[in-house]
């Protein structure tokens, strides 16, 4: 019997969070800004109990080197770390990106080259299959 009420209970919290906005905040709690505006939010900070080495130590898995990186930072409900850099380091990251692929691109391109020829049998057939233009 008493297992149906925790279990009925548990249901009727569950549903209330659903479509109450004030019950989840309530129930759940809220995300916390750490990091706004690349300054650190000391008063959030204080009231989360996070010291800076935590919050270090939530940046590095995410190859975060300085804070002064991060545009905002909150700390979400489920205790993970929510991030935006800021915009030169994003578009940095995009840059890497497209670098990257073109990368790929050219190793595919020269993988047929290099699995039907060694650089001695190059000497003595020459290039097969033939290199492609923009690469001679």
């Amino acid at each position: 019997m008493i297992a149906l009420v925790l279990v009925l209970t548990l249901l009727v919290f569950e549903y209330l969070s659903m479509k109450v906005n004030i019950f989840e905040r309530l129930t759940r709690g809220t995300s916390k800004v750490v990091i706004e505006n690349d300054t650190l939010k000391l008063q959030n900070k204080k009231k989360l109990r996070l010291t800076v080495d935590e919050l270090e130590m939530h940046l590095r898995p995410k190859s975060i080197e300085e804070i002064d990186n991060v545009k905002w930072a909150t700390i979400e409900m489920s205790g993970h770390l929510g991030y935006s850099l800021i915009d030169r380091i994003q578009l940095t990251l995009q840059e890497m990106s497209k670098q990257l692929e073109l990368h790929v691109t050219f190793k595919k391109e020269l993988q047929p080259l290099l699995a039907a020829t060694n650089l001695f049998s190059e000497i003595e057939e020459g290039h097969s299959p033939p290199v492609p233009e923009r690469l001679k």
